[in-house]
C-alpha cells in the first residue's frame, strides 16, 4: 500500500468493516508504517475514552449496532426500549442500568439525513424543542438506536420526552415517526 490509508479506511478498519484482503493489506501497511501506527493507537484510546465516557453515562449519543454490541460485550447492562412509529412507552432507568437504548423503528430507506426533534415536559411545563441535525444512521437497519446520558436521566424527575424523526433532502423534511417516551423517576 504506497498511500497512507485516510481516516475513514483506518476507523473501517477499526471496526472490522473491510473486506477481508483488503483489511489485510490495511494491516501490513501499519505493521511497516510508525506513523499510521501511531495513528491506529490514537484510534484506539479514543474509542475507549468514548466507551468509558458512555459507561459513566456522562453522554448522550445515537449508536450503530456494532457500537451497542461492543458496550454489551464489554458487560453493560442495557434496559433496552423498542418503539415503531407513533407510538409510546412507560420507561424508567433504574439503579443497576449502565443505560438506556432506544430502539425508534422508522422507514429510513432513501433517506440522506435524518435530524431529531426533542420536547420534554415536565410537570406540565413543555420546554423548548431542540433539533439535533445530521444523526448518524444506517438506512438498511430500519431504526435509529439512542443512548442517553444515563447519569442525567437518573437525575432527572418523571417526565415525557417526544421525539420526532424527519428526513431532510433538497426537496424538504418529511416525517419518518413520533415518539414517546413517558419516563418514571426512580
Amino acid at each position: 500500500m504506497a498511500d497512507h490509508p485516510d481516516f475513514e479506511k483506518l476507523a473501517a478498519y477499526w471496526l472490522g468493516d473491510l473486506p477481508a484482503a483488503e483489511g489485510e493489506k490495511v494491516e501490513e501497511h501499519f505493521f511497516a508504517c510508525e506513523r499510521c501506527a501511531a495513528w491506529l493507537q490514537w484510534l484506539a484510546g479514543l474509542s475507549d475514552g468514548v466507551r468509558a465516557t458512555v459507561r459513566a453515562g456522562r453522554v448522550g449519543l445515537f449508536v450503530s449496532k456494532r457500537f451497542v454490541e461492543a458496550l454489551v460485550q464489554a458487560g453493560l447492562r442495557l434496559r433496552e426500549y423498542n418503539l415503531e412509529p407513533n407510538t409510546g412507552v412507560n420507561c424508567t432507568i433504574g439503579a443497576g442500568d449502565d443505560a438506556v437504548l432506544s430502539h425508534m423503528r422508522a422507514q429510513l430507506a432513501g433517506a440522506k439525513r435524518v435530524d431529531v426533534l426533542r420536547r420534554v415536559t415536565v410537570g406540565g411545563a413543555a420546554h423548548a424543542e431542540e433539533r439535533v441535525a445530521d444523526v448518524p444512521f444506517d438506512p438498511t437497519v430500519g431504526e435509529l438506536l439512542f443512548i442517553p446520558a444515563a447519569a442525567e436521566l437518573k437525575a432527572l424527575p418523571s417526565h415525557v420526552l417526544q421525539v420526532r424523526l424527519l428526513a431532510v433532502d433538497e426537496a424538504g423534511e418529511r416525517p419518518l415517526g413520533e415518539y414517546t417516551f413517558r419516563h418514571s423517576a426512580s
